[in-house]
């Protein structure tokens, strides 16, 4: 809406709500490794460090005013609001180290074994905060400091040189840290994975196969309660599924791909605020995985036509990617009455499953001078599928829709 306190400009408007973001990144980031190869045996070990330092400024504005593009702090809507600024800086540190070696136990018989140690240090510093978080979080530093040391064992079984059966057991982890000042635990899994690997018809068809089974504790869930983005763990979750992939040459030039995938989470134990009640308690019973799809789809084509003389050729891709319904929000969303806002709000929290396509085709290898050149024309999104990629409960249930329909011309040049 315009803003009837000043004259009019092009960018004079009040937003009823908006938010805006600004950060730069600065990051260092060294690996060393040392590799082994002997008849018998394969070894390989390493360190890693990173190191990472990025300020940031939000804006949440609630009837935000804007007068030529730039943002007008107003303390009064400020206050009744709880909106405004909030700037910090977050500060990352990890180091770990590993090691892992393959015993070639025959031929036919491959045992494998590794761990790895890894030590992370967060820090935000906060600097000023928004209204509504004035309560919650205060201006400061803050630090949190997880380690953990993970394994992982394989054995391998080979019939023939192409044809690869293994079982897998492993442990994972990811770090904890720090949203707003507010500290949440590192995720744990163990995981259990039995798949087949095979190259058949002369290397012309490839089939990969996989079901697994993981169980995490301290699951890390995006969530917002009233309005406010959190991290939480979500105590303990289970996941199963599989995946089935293929790749076949059926004639010269032609490839076929394929696959498709199956992943299930079910949760034992989630304590949060009950979005029914408004009470702490556990919504194991009513919780999902936000933007997971169980089921996925994607099929793949692509053709390289016969070389021209001076060795460029015509070259031409589609691509297709399915997904099933998927939910926006980890939990549903209730109205002061009790009733879930999946039935009351347009944009729906469970989203509809849906295709996209992209395509390219082009000319690729031309000789240029001393290296070679690439033109092609290209489609993502070419059906204009509206999707909703993101949908954060801020007021009322908010959707913010996928890219849409894009086309191009695209140059590329190898020295």
């Amino acid at each position: 809406m315009f803003n009837p306190a000043i004259a009019p400009g092009p960018h004079d408007y009040v937003y009823t709500l908006m938010t805006a973001r600004s950060t730069k990144q600065k990051q260092f980031t060294q690996e060393f490794q040392l590799q082994v190869a002997e008849t018998k045996y394969d070894l390989t070990a390493g360190a890693f460090y990173f190191h990472e330092n990025s300020p940031a400024t939000n804006i949440l504005g609630i009837f935000q005013p804007v007068v030529n593009g730039v943002a007008i702090v107003d303390p009064t809507l400020d206050f009744i609001f709880g909106s405004g600024p909030s700037s910090d800086r977050s500060i990352n540190d990890s180091i770990a180290g590993y090691v892992q070696g393959t015993y070639h136990i025959t031929d036919q018989w491959d045992f494998t074994a590794g761990a790895r140690y890894t030590e992370d240090k967060r820090k935000s510093e906060i600097y000023s905060v928004a209204a509504a978080q004035g309560s919650i979080i205060g201006i400061g530093t803050y630090k949190v400091k997880f380690d953990k040391t993970n394994y992982n064992v394989v054995l391998a079984y080979k019939p023939n040189r192409n044809i690869t059966a293994y079982g897998k057991v492993s442990t994972g982890y990811v770090a904890g840290g720090l949203l707003s000042g507010i500290p949440y635990n590192p995720e744990e899994l163990t995981s259990y994975e039995i798949g087949v690997k095979s190259q058949l018809f002369d290397n012309r068809l490839r089939a990969n196969a996989a079901v697994f089974y993981s169980d995490y504790k301290d699951l890390q869930i995006q969530n917002f309660i009233n309005g406010v983005q959190t991290f939480e763990n979500a105590g303990k979750a289970n996941l199963t599924g599989f995946e089935l992939e293929v790749m076949a040459l059926p004639m010269q030039g032609l490839t076929l791909e394929g696959s498709v995938g199956y992943t299930d989470t079910s949760y034992d134990e989630f304590l949060t605020t009950d979005p029914r009640t408004g009470l702490k308690g556990d919504v194991a019973d009513i919780a999902d995985t936000s933007l997971q799809s169980k089921w996925t789809l994607r099929l793949g084509a692509q053709y390289d036509a016969p070389k021209f003389e001076n060795g460029s050729f015509v070259t031409g891709r589609i691509d297709a990617n399915w997904r099933s319904k998927y939910p926006l929000t980890t939990l549903p969303i209730y109205n002061a009455g009790g009733a879930s806002l999946a039935t009351l709000d347009s944009t729906g929290r469970m989203r509809d499953a849906y295709w996209l396509v992209s395509g390219r085709v082009g000319l690729a290898n031309i000789p240029a001078g001393s290296g070679t050149a690439s033109l092609s024309l290209y489609g993502d999104n070419i059906f204009d599928e509206d999707y909703v990629a993101f949908g954060p409960p801020v007021l009322a249930l908010q959707g913010t829709y996928g890219r849409g329909a894009t086309y191009g011309v695209e140059f590329g040049f190898q020295f």
